[in-house]
C-alpha cells in the first residue's frame, strides 16, 4: 500500500501549499478514485483510516486539507473556492497517476462540512463524479444560520467564514444552495446519509425531492445511535 503526502496550487487564485493525502496499490492500474472530505474542524488526518480501508477495497483514494485547515494555506471559506481546490487536486491526480487512476470512474464522499461540499461538487460538476455520497452535510447554509436551527460553534464558524449572516450577506449564501440546481444533475449517482436520532440537516429532504424528481440514480440511508453516526453506505458496489 502506497500513502503519500501531496500538494498543489489552486488553479482559481494562486493559493499554495493545498495539501492533500493519496492511499492506493501500486502495483493496480486503471483504479476508480474517491475523494473523502473532513468537516468543519477537521484535517486530512481525520479520513486517514477511511483512505487506507478504500485503498485496500481496490480505489485510489484522497484525503485533502480544504484551504484553511490542517496544513493548507488560504482562508476557510465554507464551500466557496475550496470546492475548486478538490477539482484541482482531482486533475492533479488524473494527470501525475495516470497509469493509476481512472479518470472516468471519479467519486466524492464526505462528512458534516465535507458533506455540504460534496453536495457542492454534486451541483458544480454534474458532468464529473460517478458517485456522491454525503454523511449529514449541508445542503443550504441559508438554512442553517437561523432561528430555528441549532446554534453551536460550526453555526459562528460559517458566519465568521461567510462574513456574516444570511440577511447580512445574501448572495453569498445563494452561491451555497445547492437546492435549486440539483436537478441539474442526472449522471451522478447520489447517497445522502444521516442519523435518524438527530434527523436530516435543514435542505436535505428539499434537495432528496428535487433530485429524486429528476434522476433515477439516488440512494437514502439513516443510522441509529447516539452521537451521530456516520451510517454506511449500501452494499451493492457503485464504482
Amino acid at each position: 500500500m502506497h500513502l503519500e503526502t501531496l500538494q498543489h496550487t489552486s488553479s482559481i487564485d494562486g493559493t499554495k501549499p493545498l495539501l492533500f493525502d493519496v492511499c492506493f496499490k501500486p502495483a493496480r492500474k486503471q483504479l476508480p478514485l474517491i475523494v473523502v472530505l473532513h468537516g468543519f474542524g477537521g484535517k486530512k488526518e481525520f479520513c486517514r483510516a477511511d483512505i487506507e480501508r478504500l485503498a485496500t477495497k481496490g480505489l485510489f483514494a484522497i484525503a485533502p486539507d480544504i484551504r484553511g485547515r490542517g496544513g493548507s494555506a488560504g482562508p476557510f471559506d465554507c464551500c466557496g473556492l475550496d470546492v475548486m481546490d478538490i477539482y484541482d487536486a482531482v486533475q492533479f491526480c488524473c494527470r501525475t497517476f495516470a497509469r493509476h487512476v481512472d479518470a472516468t470512474n471519479l467519486n466524492v464522499m464526505g462528512y458534516s462540512g465535507g458533506g455540504a461540499n460534496t453536495f457542492a461538487c454534486f451541483v458544480r460538476f454534474p458532468d464529473l463524479f460517478r458517485v456522491a455520497a454525503s454523511f449529514f452535510g449541508i445542503p443550504n447554509y441559508g438554512l442553517v444560520i437561523s432561528p430555528k436551527w441549532r446554534q453551536d460553534m460550526n453555526t459562528r464558524i460559517i458566519v465568521a467564514a461567510l462574513g456574516g449572516t444570511p440577511h447580512q450577506q445574501p448572495a453569498v449564501y445563494a452561491a451555497r444552495n445547492f437546492i435549486p440546481a440539483a436537478r441539474n444533475n442526472t449522471q451522478t449517482r447520489l447517497h445522502v446519509l444521516w442519523d435518524e436520532e438527530q434527523g436530516a440537516k435543514a435542505g436535505t429532504k428539499i434537495l432528496f425531492g428535487v433530485v429524486t424528481a429528476t434522476a433515477s440514480s439516488i440512494g437514502v440511508a439513516s443510522a441509529t445511535g447516539t452521537g451521530g453516526g456516520t451510517g454506511t453506505l449500501p452494499t451493492r458496489r457503485t464504482w
